[in-house]
């Protein structure tokens, strides 16, 4: 095979790109003319195409870290302004004065339990729940009896009680009718002479700020025992043996009143 001159290759290594130079040199003496363009023009296509993937990938890579940095940016701004609006409210408009959070949301109420001129009426209602252990099954007996007689009596309350009514009440137990939002979770109080009471819920939906008290009627308290089945897994670590309370809870009309004494 003949070698070519080198004004015939350095002819055909110009119609090529520089990235191919080195292809059409090195092939030199092994390829003819029109082989050598071929493959240089195929290299210099796969090329090309090597570097638009680049480029596409490193704007890809741009795209992203400007996003992610927006999305950070924007992330920072929001904490920021929970952070500020935390500070705000925990803190009263005097300086050095703290107040807590909730306190800012909500008015810590207690329920004040009507006196029987106001509205005489209770209800009273039971409930059953069985567990393998005994305990369990009574606090989920219990808790549901005293939703269910507080939904039975939340529609007197509303109808007996009115805004000034409300007012009185709360204002001899020496408190006030709440102003804002209503967070019942102050202590409960008792008519005069009445029993203690062992729990308190709000009253939906109601205007003023109701609720009612709540007494357990442990006298009326049912337990039954029997074998454990497979529905709850022979409660082999209770003897065998599942447990079923029936719980009665009496609901009492009351008046959340905020500042209570």
């Amino acid at each position: 095979m003949s070698r070519r001159r080198p004004e015939t290759m350095k002819i055909a290594a110009r119609r090529c790109p520089t990235s191919c130079q080195l292809v059409v040199d090195s092939g030199a003496h092994l390829f003819r003319d029109s082989d050598k363009l071929a493959a240089c023009r195929t290299f210099s296509n796969e090329d090309t195409k090597m570097q638009n993937l680049i480029k596409l990938q490193r704007a890809t890579v741009k795209e992203i870290s400007s996003l992610a940095k927006k999305v950070f940016d924007i992330s920072i701004r929001r904490a920021a302004l929970a952070l500020a609006v935390g500070t705000l409210t925990a803190f009263s408009i005097f300086p050095g004065t703290a107040v807590p959070l909730d306190q800012t949301l909500n008015q810590i109420t207690s329920c004040v339990e009507v006196p029987p001129a106001v509205v005489a009426a209770s209800h009273k209602r039971a409930s059953s729940r069985s567990d393998c252990d005994p305990q369990t099954a009574f606090d989920r007996a219990q808790r549901q009896s005293q939703k269910d007689s507080r939904d039975a009596l939340a529609p007197v309350c509303r109808n007996k009680i009115s805004a000034a009514e409300a007012e009185e009440i709360c204002r001899a137990a020496g408190g006030s009718r709440p102003t804002a939002g209503t967070s019942l979770q102050a202590s409960p109080v008792a008519r005069a002479g009445g029993a203690r009471i062992d729990s308190q819920l709000h009253i939906t939906q109601s205007n003023p700020k109701l609720c009612v008290v709540l007494r357990d009627v442990p006298d009326e308290t049912e337990t039954k025992t029997q074998p454990a089945g497979p529905g709850n897994g022979f409660c082999v670590l209770n003897n065998g043996r599942v447990t079923t309370k029936k719980v009665r809870t009496r609901a009492r009309c009351g008046v959340e009143c905020f500042g209570v004494n």
